[in-house]
């Protein structure tokens, strides 16, 4: 049996360590103890930091480690491209937001439009950081009056002290996970509506959707653009778009990893499709891709939503509530006081409205 490494060590990378281990021995890399992951005689976890890249390319080594995945993160990412090199280039393309916008125009692909401050900007305008995820830092400004402290909220979030500012795009925010597999380089993808509740830029909660004749023909032609401008080796790409009020698609975000808060499930469970064993295999020889279920015939309104408890609040109990989901996955216990400037993610939930 081979050895694959995933490199994640958080409760995200479930869904991948139990199609992995259909076929091989897995191991996943992190800094806490794998309490939250499924841990059995196929499984090993090194309790280390993943983003000291010459400690995982030891591993790797020492353990004739033949396969690696990347995770969840961004972090997780970029190791992944510095130890298999070759996708090192589309990887940096995507994680720096000023890059992403230049491979947009390289490519024609339609995003928001990219300001510089000397410009005359039109308001509303959202300042990002260059290089941040999960909604840090960004605002939306609407006077000239905010932009210095918008400017140094960006800054202040971002690793290499730099922002991004765009027009800003009204409209609904979707994601859209593809496959490219097969001689025919065959493109099978989801899509998902996405809700920012607690948050105007983060998200907590999705479900996936069917699409209209019209978004389908946009979705298709984006995708195969995408995949066109990327190398044959990449056979996996995650985006997140808004739809605007012109009824255009306009992508914001590209990832080459999976998504956090257990994605792969709000698919598999929607649809039957095993998303994590396709994500894996994305990163696959043919030779060793694990077997999966490709029927896509089931169709259940799923809801996943990322339970969150505002700045100074303390996270409440939800074992009243267990009853109304079909998978709940606890991340933070109760009585934890949220001390952060954002609202804590404390649970990952799953119900099942079909019926309702």
């Amino acid at each position: 049996m081979e050895n694959l490494l995933v490199l994640d060590g958080s409760f995200a990378a479930k869904p991948m360590l139990r199609a992995a281990k259909e076929r091989f021995r897995v191991h996943t890399i992190g800094v806490s103890p794998p309490g939250s992951l499924d841990a059995d005689d196929t499984f090993c976890h090194f309790e280390e930091d993943y983003s000291n890249l010459k400690l995982v390319q030891s591993l790797v080594n020492d353990y004739n480690i033949v396969h690696v995945v990347p995770g969840c993160t961004d972090v997780s990412l970029k190791v992944f491209g510095s130890i298999r090199t070759q996708f090192k280039r589309p990887i940096n393309e995507f994680l720096v937001k000023s890059r992403f916008a230049d491979f947009c125009i390289r490519n024609r692909i339609r995003h928001p439009s990219l300001y510089s401050t000397d410009d005359n900007l039109k308001f509303p305008v959202i300042i990002k950081p260059n290089d941040s995820f999960s909604g840090k830092g960004v605002s939306v400004v609407e006077q000239t009056a905010d932009l210095d402290l918008a400017i140094l909220e960006a800054k202040k979030n971002s690793a290499s002290n730099s922002f991004i500012v765009q027009k800003f795009i009204s409209g609904d925010l979707m994601s859209v996970s593809a496959f490219r597999t097969g001689k025919n380089s065959e493109i099978n993808y989801f899509l998902v509506k996405e809700l920012c509740n607690a948050h105007p830029f983060s998200v907590d909660e999705s479900y996936v959707v069917d699409v209209t004749q019209n978004l389908d023909l946009q979705v298709c032609q984006l995708l195969e653009t995408f995949f066109e401008a990327l190398p044959d080796f990449v056979r996996f790409l995650h985006l997140q778009f808004i739809v605007g009020l012109d009824e255009k698609i306009y992508v914001i975000e590209a990832f080459l990893r999976c998504p956090g808060d257990l994605y792969p499930w709000l698919v598999q469970l929607s649809t039957g499709f095993d998303y994590a064993a396709a994500y894996v295999n994305s990163f696959l020889p043919e030779s060793t891709q694990i077997p999966m279920n490709q029927d896509r015939t089931l169709k259940r309104n799923i809801i996943r939503e990322t339970l969150k408890v505002p700045c100074g609040d303390i996270v409440p109990k939800i074992t009243n509530e267990k009853k109304k989901y079909i998978y709940v996955e606890e991340v933070i216990k109760n009585g934890f006081l949220n001390s952060s400037v954002l609202p804590l993610r404390y649970a990952v939930t799953f119900r099942d409205s079909t019926t309702v």
